[in-house]
């Protein structure tokens, strides 16, 4: 029975470090959703816009054509990088030593709310 109440104790210590650590990640990480899908709203305007522009302007030239296909080519890939930068964000959240990143970044913590 010694043996449970430790364990009791063990889980609930766990337990508040990683809800303090949540509480203290939770407004960045607020802020990364917000930013992702800000910049994902942004990217789909560009890539719509040009591409409507790239194929209902029969007057345009050649070199305004490559320029739209420019813009919608170097759209994706920022599309990409950040899906790219997401499914990172996750993959590292799901095994990552938060607390340890945490306490090496303490000093250089700035509040974003």
């Amino acid at each position: 029975m010694g043996d449970t109440s430790l364990q009791d104790v063990d889980i609930s210590e766990n337990l508040k470090e990683d809800i303090s650590l949540f509480r203290a990640l939770k407004p960045y990480l607020a802020h990364c959703l917000t930013l992702n899908h800000e910049i994902n709203n942004l990217l789909a305007g560009v890539i719509g816009h040009a591409d409507l522009l790239l194929n209902i302007s029969d007057g345009l030239t050649n070199r305004q054509k490559k320029g739209l296909l420019q813009i919608i080519e170097s759209a994706e890939r920022i599309k990409k990088l950040i899906e790219g930068l997401s499914a990172q964000k996750i993959a590292l959240a799901e095994k990552a030593d938060l607390k340890s990143f945490v306490q090496r970044h303490k000093k250089v913590a700035i509040p974003l709310d």
